[in-house]
């Protein structure tokens, strides 16, 4: 195994201890030294700068809030559903090719919407006002 230089400034005090250890032990100071970073480190191989561990904190708040968002919009979404399936009245059978035919436009009009919200710089939610005080005024 290659070993590598490093060269490591200590204060007057830390040196004359580890001197004294080395001594002790009958090992040279860079063994000693060695020795105790590899000990360190593999007493704690998953040490993480602190900077990233307020920054993954940052992220996972985020995703957390992001879930909650999701979970969120999936419960308006099935309750808007069960509500319409509730309180909307069954069809006689003179009208369902009709309201099949504008099912069929009404959902087309619909992804046209989604396509033109999920382009860049869009949202779907911007022109909501505009259209319910547009409704409000008819």
């Amino acid at each position: 195994m290659a070993l590598n230089k490093i060269t490591v400034y200590l204060s007057d005090e830390a040196e004359a201890k580890i001197k004294s250890v080395a001594r002790a032990r009958k090992m040279s100071i860079s063994h000693l030294v060695a020795a105790s970073v590899d000990q360190q480190i593999a007493q704690n191989p998953n040490v993480v700068p602190e900077g990233i561990v307020r920054q993954m904190a940052r992220v996972e708040a985020r995703l957390d809030k992001s879930i909650r968002d999701a979970a969120m919009l999936k419960e308006i979404m099935l309750l808007f559903v069960r509500v319409w399936l509730e309180y909307t009245p069954p069809l006689s059978e003179a009208e369902e090719d009709d309201a099949a035919a504008l099912a069929e436009l009404r959902f087309e009009r619909f992804l046209d919407h989604i396509r033109d919200a999920l382009a860049p710089g869009k949202s779907m939610g911007a022109g909501l006002d505009s259209a319910s005080n547009q409704g409000a005024a008819t």
